[in-house]
């Protein structure tokens, strides 16, 4: 960098006026960087310690950049967690109706299935993936029982209820041979399994430990 000096009197010290016209490839140097270019290799006469400065100054810029991003990452992710659980708070409120449930599936299945089942007076015990796609193992307790139980993760409808729902021929309202595990969802299982038990008509064909 040019800079211009003087003295105040003859003999005098040197005293610094200002900064003159470069001499040298500064001003490309200070493009080069404005530009964001890589390197200063392509301008001629730059001095080991000015490459060294654009160097230092490209780094310091760039690790601010990276500051930067990763700082709007993680307010990013704090937004989104925050309304997750915004949105989690208010489906839990809204647990105590059917729609709420179908919506907390989507987002806690364990949570809605055990609000489900409490409808019935049943207590969730556990859950896991069906081997088909969209479809929950359920176990839950029931009366001092245990049930298992494979319903839809969206809408809590039973699959496979575990006992025996077919349709007899003495059923005026179905066809004979009908399996009737689809009428019911996660609420009315346990309602369901209580009366066959009160009527002595209770089949479980898949048995839980």
């Amino acid at each position: 960098m040019r800079v211009s000096a003087g003295r105040i009197f003859e003999g005098g010290p040197l005293v610094y006026i200002g900064q003159e016209m470069p001499l040298g490839p500064e001003s490309d140097v200070l493009n080069a960087y404005l530009d964001q270019t890589k390197s200063v290799d392509a301008i001629p006469g730059v001095t080991p310690a000015l490459d060294a400065a654009f160097r230092m100054e490209s780094y310091q810029r760039a690790e601010a950049e990276k500051r930067r991003l990763e700082e709007e990452r993680r307010r990013r992710e704090e937004d989104e967690r925050r309304a997750q659980e915004e949105r989690r708070r208010q489906l839990v409120e809204q647990l105590g109706d059917g729609a709420g449930r179908r919506a907390m599936a989507h987002v806690d299945f364990d949570q809605a299935a055990r609000a489900a089942l409490a409808v019935g007076g049943a207590e969730l015990l556990d859950t896991r993936k069906a081997t088909r796609r969209g479809e929950r193992i359920v176990k839950f307790r029931l009366d001092r029982r245990r049930f298992e139980c494979t319903c839809e993760e969206a809408t809590l409808r039973i699959i496979d209820a575990g006992i025996c729902l077919t349709a007899h021929y003495d059923d005026a309202n179905f066809e004979g041979g009908t399996k009737g595990d689809t009428w019911f969802t996660l609420e009315s299982l346990p309602g369901v399994i209580r009366e066959a038990q009160a009527q002595g008509k209770l089949v479980v064909f898949r048995h839980v430990n």
